[in-house]
């Protein structure tokens, strides 16, 4: 891979986005040098963005300041040249490598991502391909309607258990999202809350001590 790293494509409010030319190519190496490599570089592609609230999320009047799409790469391309589009509630994608990617995103707690289209395709929890002939728009529905889990914790004799994580694992379809997953800490009754959850079937975790994102391994 060779990427303009140096030159990163700006935003409208003059963050950098993802690197402004990229090329790839496959190279053998064995027993000699390989010399006088040339790639042609391009900008990728340009893809307008935007969230959508239903009623519900709209009623809860989210701050989407600092909700972003996330693109996780699926093929061989280092992670530092997806593409990192900044937080709001609209912008476009600027430069994006063509490639294979999984789409979390990061919203607001007490929301979840309802479906997520690139153009006609709904993409949500799929592996899909990014290039030209499918250039968007990317459209993340958010819904407020998610449901809400409240508990305790207590250890072998009963009693409350305080700055307890607690997690909610999805299920296979969502297992490779790392940021479909749901979590909360008790307070000092044992208690948690935890809200925003999309539908479908978890696993319930308690640690008392976890590094992040370790309930994905």
């Amino acid at each position: 891979y060779i990427a303009a790293v140096t030159d990163y494509a700006p935003t409208v409010d003059g963050d950098r986005g993802s690197p402004g030319y990229m090329a790839k190519t496959a190279v053998e190496l064995r027993d000699v040098d390989v010399t006088d490599l040339k790639l042609l570089a391009d900008p990728g592609v340009d893809i307008a963005r935007e969230f959508r609230l239903d009623a519900a999320a709209q009623a809860l009047q989210p701050n989407l300041a600092g909700a972003a799409p996330l693109f996780l790469p699926e093929d061989t391309l280092p992670p530092r040249l997806a593409p990192a589009p900044p937080p709001g509630a609209q912008f476009r994608v600027l430069h994006a490598p063509p490639g294979l990617y999984r789409l979390p995103a990061r919203i607001p707690e007490n929301l979840y991502v309802a479906a997520a289209w690139l153009g006609p395709q709904n993409i949500l929890g799929l592996v899909f391909g990014l290039d030209a002939r499918n250039p968007g728009p990317l459209v993340l529905e958010l819904s407020g309607d998610g449901a809400k889990l409240e508990g305790t914790v207590t250890d072998a004799k009963g009693n409350p258990r305080t700055n307890v994580r607690v997690v909610l694992a999805p299920s296979a379809e969502f297992h490779d999202d790392p940021l479909a997953s749901k979590a909360g800490w008790t307070g000092p009754d044992g208690h948690f809350s935890i809200a925003g959850i999309r539908p479908g079937s978890y696993t319930a975790y308690a640690f008392s001590e976890v590094p992040d994102n370790a309930w994905l391994n």
